[in-house]
This record gives structure tokens, C-alpha cells and sequence, in this order.
């Protein structure tokens, strides 16, 4: 049947059993390379990585059989077919591997339908403009055929016979949401296109002037765009977020979008820094949200952070120099200590080495340690070979001595550099990088 890979943990999947009826669906002439294939639900949690899915097995035929639980109507996909569930429903998918098609077969199958034959590519097509091939030479010939192709789809949906009011509703919304990304994407085709990246038209000047000259098409179409009940749609959230990085929406403020973002904001500065003031923000927040899976997102990040503040213990990690030699970071005890966490890949990384190194020149009384976290320690010992001798002690912490204590010390983004009191208490779990003109007088107080 299965295995859950509900990242956001087994609650997540037992708090809603109680309201939630039986979804069986099969799917027939499906293949794979590894004898599985993913059925994933769409959901606002994929912001943070937390995909709520599960993986079937496929028997020798192609045939599969999942059993999902829902309390109410929810958007799901499976290899590239994208699903329309309510609860209790028996639906069937049939793979034509001739015309690469999928049909349906079940309370759901019109909308299942609709979806497979209405697609809209956010990445690829750029929504309507059809990768630039609709692009004409001015944004106003430009809109004539964008909201020509708006208003075909709109009208595809509605003289859809039988499809659930709600699908309507959320695909009327979906079509807006593409028509408006439509806009916004003419920019990248114009003669005045400053590159700076999809969504950060704003910070350019050209940018901003077409993105006011816009501004009233696409507020009041956004608008209806951002109610909660649409949240969980990917495409919607896309657009949404471009939006709002260009100044062309706002949320009410006690919406879920509101707290959407809210724990955006927090994941994000737990990446920079942590102190108590942040995580006793980051509390009173968490106290605030109404969504559930937003909240089992913000708990453990918080509660990840708080042994990280300055005078908890450092967390103690298990290291190999380049002969294989086994040491503990806390055997350095009784010294201050400077880590520099990078990767031989890391270009940021090898910028800030020579500003290492000289400050352990400097500071004799400091012990500098240079930690690798390449995957493969092969990568690492050719880099060393390379590197110039110096007094910086060289390790690698290997995945499998060490995965756990650098998932603890919140490793995610390298370069990263920590200090660590005598007492092998942490000073500053996100300390200053050497080239930063803060570093020096932090070493001086701490020595002295």
C-alpha cells in the first residue's frame, strides 16, 4: 500500500483521522524506474520542505492502490497527473502510455479532467505568454492577447458542465492568478528589462516604473486572489509572493497568508542569529497561529535555536584530520575557540580563509579550527593537498560521525563561524566573519 513520509510527523496524519473518510485511488499502466511512484498532497507546508506524501509500490503491471485520509476537498498529484480528492472517493487514473494521457474514473473525474487539460506552467510557459511566443511589441498589444487567452480559459471552466462549485471557484482564481503572473512576466521581454531575477523587478529602476504602470491592473484582480481558502495551491502562492515582493498586495491582518509569512520571517532569521529577545518573539507568535502544520513548522525551529544561545553548552562534535585521526571539538576545553565551517565548493567560503588565517596570527591564544563539511572526504583531502600550510587545525566532520551535531548547531548555510568560551560554552552560535570589522574587538574582550 505504502509507506508515509509525512515529514511533518505522524500527529499531523492522526489529528485529522477522527473527521477525515477513506480516499482509495488506483492507478493502471503506471512505471517507474525503481518500482515506486509519489503521490503528494499540495499544501502551503512545501514552503518549508515538508512534503506530506506517500510512496506506492507498483506491481509488475503498473498497477497501484493508495489509501489517503481527508476531511475535506484537497488538490494531490502523481507522476505529473494532477488530482482532485474529497473524501470518500474511489478514483481510478489510466495511463496511456501512447499519447502520454490520463483518464479518469469516479466521483472526481471531471474535475481530474479539466485539470489534465488545462494546465498552466508557471516556470516554463510563463504562464500565458507561451515562453515568449506571445509576446508582442508593447505591453498593450502584449494584454490584448493575454486576456484574450484569460478569458478563453475562464470560459473553458465555466462551460464545463458538472464540475463542484468549489473546484470552479478555486480555478477561476488560479486562471487570475496566471493572467496576472502574464503581466508581470512582459517585463523580462521588454527593451527596458534590467535583470535582477523573477520577483525582484522592484529593485530595479525600469522595474519599478513597469510595475507601477501596472499597478491597477493587477491590484484589484490579486485581491480576490489572496483569500486563505487558496493558500495551498502552489501556483496561487507563486504569484502572491511576487506580488507582494513588488509591492502589489498586502494581507489582512489576521490571515493565514499573515501567518504564512510570519513563519517565513522566523525560519529566516534563525538563520542569521538567534538571542532570547528573537525566540521570545518567535513564542508569542507561535502562540498566535491557527493553522496546525504552521505551527508543528515553527515549534521545533524555535526549540532548535534555544540551545543555541550564548552560555548554553557547545555542542560537542566527533572530527577526522587528514590522516583519520579521531578528535573531540571539546578537547579543545579550556581555550576560546574559532570555527569555520565551509566546503571545497563554496566560493564565499575560500573568500573569507585568508582573513582566517590572519587573524589566528594575530591571536595565539585563540584556537582556529577549519571544519569541512563536504559529503565526501576524498573532496576534501584533494583540497588539501593544495591548500598552504598554516597553523588553522584542519578536520572533516564526516556525515556519519556527525550529521546529527551539526543539524543541532543549525548548520544549513555555509560559510558559518562560531565562538566558543573556555568553559566550551558558546559564545555566539553565528559569530562575525573574519572579514568582518566586528571580529577583532569580540576576541579582544573575550581575552581580556
Amino acid at each position: 500500500m505504502g509507506r508515509y513520509i509525512l515529514l511533518l510527523g505522524v500527529f499531523l496524519s492522526f489529528c485529522v483521522q477522527v473527521f477525515s473518510a477513506d480516499v482509495h485511488v488506483r492507478g493502471y499502466n503506471f512505471s517507474s524506474s525503481d518500482g515506486n511512484i509519489t503521490i503528494q498532497k499540495e499544501t502551503a507546508v512545501n514552503e518549508f520542505n515538508q512534503e506530506v506524501e506517500k510512496i506506492v509500490q507498483i506491481d509488475q503491471e503498473g498497477f497501484f492502490e493508495v489509501t489517503l485520509q481527508i476531511s475535506k476537498p484537497e488538490f494531490w498529484s502523481v507522476e505529473g497527473a494532477s488530482l482532485f480528492l474529497v473524501p470518500g472517493e474511489n478514483l481510478d487514473i489510466t495511463f496511456d502510455k501512447g499519447t502520454h494521457i490520463y483518464s479518469f474514473k469516479g466521483k472526481t473525474m471531471d474535475e481530474c479532467t479539466f485539470l489534465s487539460a488545462n494546465r498552466n506552467n508557471i516556470y516554463v510557459d510563463l504562464s500565458f505568454l507561451d515562453g515568449g511566443k506571445n509576446v508582442r511589441e508593447s505591453f498593450e498589444e502584449t494584454k490584448k492577447v493575454i486576456d484574450a487567452i484569460g478569458a478563453e480559459k475562464l470560459s473553458a471552466l465555466t462551460q464545463t458542465a458538472g464540475l463542484d462549485e468549489n473546484f470552479v471557484k478555486i480555478q477561476i482564481n488560479s486562471i487570475k492568478a496566471h493572467w496576472v503572473n502574464s503581466y508581470l512576466n512582459y517585463y523580462m521581454f521588454s527593451k527596458d528589462y534590467e535583470q535582477d531575477g523573477m520577483g525582484n523587478e522592484y529593485k530595479t529602476g525600469s522595474g519599478r516604473k513597469f510595475i507601477e504602470s501596472i499597478r491597477e491592473l493587477v491590484e484589484p484582480v490579486i485581491k480576490d486572489v489572496v483569500a486563505d481558502s487558496y493558500i495551498d495551491l502552489f501556483d496561487i502562492r507563486w504569484v502572491v509572493d511576487r506580488c507582494m515582493k513588488d509591492g502589489l498586495t498586502s494581507f489582512p491582518e489576521k490571515s493565514i497568508w499573515v501567518e504564512l509569512y510570519t513563519v517565513k520571517s522566523f525560519l529566516k532569521k534563525f538563520q542569521d542569529g538567534v538571542s532570547s529577545e528573537l525566540i521570545s518573539e518567535a513564542r508569542e507568535r507561535l502562540a498566535t497561529l491557527t493553522r496546525e502544520d504552521f505551527a508543528l513548522i515553527l515549534k521545533p525551529a524555535i526549540e532548535k535555536v534555544e540551545i543555541l544561545q550564548s552560555g548554553k553548552p557547545a555542542i560537542d562534535l566527533r572530527l577526522e584530520d587528514v590522516d583519520g585521526k579521531e578528535v573531540n571539538l571539546s578537547d579543545y576545553k579550556g581555550k576560546l575557540i574559532y570555527l569555520d565551517f565551509w566546503a571545497t565548493w563554496c566560493g564565499p567560503c575560500k573568500k573569507e580563509y585568508p582573513f582566517f588565517i590572519k587573524l589566528k596570527e594575530k591571536y595565539e591564544d585563540v584556537i582556529f579550527i577549519s571544519i569541512s563539511t563536504d559529503r565526501k572526504r576524498e573532496s576534501w583531502l584533494k583540497a588539501m593537498q593544495r591548500k598552504e600550510k598554516t597553523d588553522v587545525l584542519q578536520y572533516h566532520a564526516s556525515r556519519e560521525n556527525t550529521l546529527s551535531q551539526l543539524i543541532e548547531w543549525n548548520i544549513s548555510l555555509i560559510p558559518r563561524f562560531i565562538l566558543i568560551d573556555k568553559d566550551f560554552n558558546i559564545v555566539d552560535a553565528f559569530a562575525p566573519r573574519p572579514s568582518d570589522e566586528g571580529i577583532e574587538p569580540l576576541l579582544n574582550k573575550l581575552l581580556n
